[in-house]
């Protein structure tokens, strides 16, 4: 476990969730004087996926909104009405977030989109690429493109080269934006967006997109990949074995404190660290390819019918097999997942969070391609990944090497505590291991993961300890022994103490789940979860009927 943890660190600290995917969003370089001053490009899909998960939106209002973009301002979805509600926060506290209500023009930055700047400037065949040009002058502002064609809001293709010149969208080539129209009649709001349609006849490959405005030209890449064809997955450091003990996520509004056992997804370093170093949970990477296999972004995946959600009100204390057409061995936190740039060397995917049950077995979760957001994934492809779901610690074994010392404050032995399920077999990696001296000495370190059933700490006695020797009760779940690291001299325990050199089970109160543990320090002290930085992506559970609702109705307008 220790190994595990290590990688964790080092790997998940600079690629998962920590990388540039995640804090850069406007292209470089930036010239001092220039307008426009920054471009940025968001795929289509992900737009849509993520206005819902960040924005707080139904999945139909962050179709409006993306679909829309295009324009400034307007009721049915708009530049501004999107970044209201990315700009909102969760005013109900009900875990979702609310969209701003004031009539204030707001003016757009990069930093608006930059939690949802997640898809390298990546598109597919049957995607549009969404392209911002930020600008501080209010001119005619022209889009050129080698890959793909332009689309108005409405849909039209316009070809490779666009020209915003108006201030309102109602006259054709109904391209027009405040920021275009040299007028300081109407005011803008510091950005105007373009579409680019990729369609069949696109080559794969890098292509370039340019915002000029005054005669100053702003470039950006993008990338074209082929469309979604098969789906891999991969546990996280191949921990592919965890406890029964997860619990649903409580469905009250507002919701009450998170209990670690929750099987609530979180994409932050200290979320991902947790569930992998949690005994009821592990990470399992999904991944999208295409035919060459290129990772791609704006998948939408579907994890069969194992989700772990409070959507029909169930207590936080319940567990999997009381909610309908769940698996009992467990499920996963996010029913749909879209695929996205981790960053660092995980790449594109998704890091979905799998949770045991309350029965042992083993959890088989087959995904499968949703055509909402990509509609040229194949429908038929589908991949499976096996959890292994085992018992709770039922019994501990304590050995003392060495069992004799001589206890002149410096000596040391090692305590190791073999930890077993009720069959015998190793419990799930992860599972706190705690130790405690209670007089005579100290332990280092006090807290423990369970790799590979095993955990250790290191005993120092203090002087005087000589007469009694050491205790140490080490605990795990329910389970608790004791072994007495002896001194030299060590006059024998009166009848009914714990066996010098051996152990003895019991039962103790149940202790907290486990969480990884931050460097040794001695003091026992837990490591931090750390606050969530994403809103949670559980509404696109809904997204299906919702999105193809948006794209008829959005047709027809």
């Amino acid at each position: 476990m220790n190994r595990l943890k290590t990688a964790a660190v080092l790997l998940v600290m600079t690629a998962v969730l920590g990388g540039a995917a995640l804090t850069g969003a406007a292209s470089d370089p930036q010239p001092a004087a220039a307008a426009p001053t920054a471009m940025l490009g968001l795929n289509g899909a992900s737009c849509i996926a993520l206005g819902s998960a960040f924005g707080g939106l139904t999945t139909t209002d962050a179709a409006a909104n993306c679909l829309t973009i295009q324009k400034q301002s307007d009721p049915t979805g708009s530049m501004q009405g999107f970044v209201k509600c990315l700009r909102g926060d969760d005013i109900n506290q009900d875990g979702s977030q609310d969209c701003l209500t004031t009539d204030e023009l707001l003016q757009v930055t990069p930093d608006d989109f930059k939690a949802m700047d997640l898809d390298r400037n990546q598109v597919h065949e049957g995607q549009y690429l969404y392209v911002f040009a930020f600008v501080q002058d209010d001119a005619p502002v022209r889009f050129i493109t080698d890959k793909g064609e332009f689309t108005n809001f409405s849909g039209t293709l316009i070809g490779q080269d666009l020209y915003c010149e108006t201030g309102s969208v109602v006259p054709a080539p109904f391209t027009g934006d405040p920021d275009c129209d040299g007028s300081p009649a109407t005011d803008g709001d510091g950005v105007v967006a373009a579409r680019i349609r990729i369609d069949e006849t696109v080559e794969l490959g890098t292509g370039h997109v340019t915002a000029i405005q005054e005669g100053i030209g702003f470039p950006m890449e993008f990338t074209v990949v082929g469309k979604s064809e098969t789906i891999k997955l991969v546990p996280l450091f191949g921990k592919d074995t965890i406890q029964t003990g997860a619990t649903v996520p409580s469905a009250d509004v507002p919701p009450p404190a998170a209990l670690d056992t929750d099987c609530a997804f979180g994409a932050s370093l200290s979320a991902v660290l947790a569930a992998v170093g949690h005994e009821s949970k592990t990470v399992v990477i999904a991944k999208a390819l295409d035919n060459d296999g290129n990772e791609v972004v704006g998948a939408l995946l579907t994890w069969g019918g194992s989700s772990m959600t409070s959507g029909s009100g169930v207590a936080a204390t319940e567990t999997w097999s009381l909610k309908n057409d769940n698996s009992p061995h467990g499920g996963v936190s996010t029913p749909q997942t879209p695929t996205l740039d981790l960053g660092g060397s995980i790449g594109i995917g998704f890091p979905q969070f799998v949770c045991g049950g309350d029965e042992e077995g083993d959890l088989t979760l087959k995904v499968m391609f949703d055509s909402t957001l990509d509609p040229t994934s194949d429908p038929v492809s589908y991949a499976k990944v096996t959890i292994h779901v085992v018992g709770p610690a039922a019994n501990i074994a304590l050995t003392a090497d060495p069992a004799v010392i001589d206890c002149d404050g410096v000596n040391t032995s090692k305590v190791t505590a073999n930890v077993t399920q009720a069959d015998g077999k190793p419990v799930a990696n992860g599972l706190d291991v705690n130790f405690a001296v209670k007089v005579l000495g100290n332990a280092s370190p006090l807290k423990g993961d369970a790799g590979g059933g095993t955990a250790s700490t290191t005993v120092t006695p203090l002087r005087g300890a000589a007469q009694t020797g050491v205790p140490v009760v080490v605990s795990a779940g329910d389970v608790q022994a004791s072994i007495l690291v002896k001194c030299s001299g060590v006059v024998p325990p009166a009848a009914g103490g714990a066996p010098a050199g051996g152990s003895q089970g019991g039962a103790a109160a149940p202790g907290r789940p486990g969480t990884i543990s931050g460097p040794d320090t001695g003091t026992g002290v837990p490591a931090g979860r750390g606050a969530l930085s994403w809103w949670p992506v559980l509404g696109l559970a809904a997204a299906a009927a919702a999105l193809l609702t948006a794209r008829t109705a959005l047709k027809r307008n």
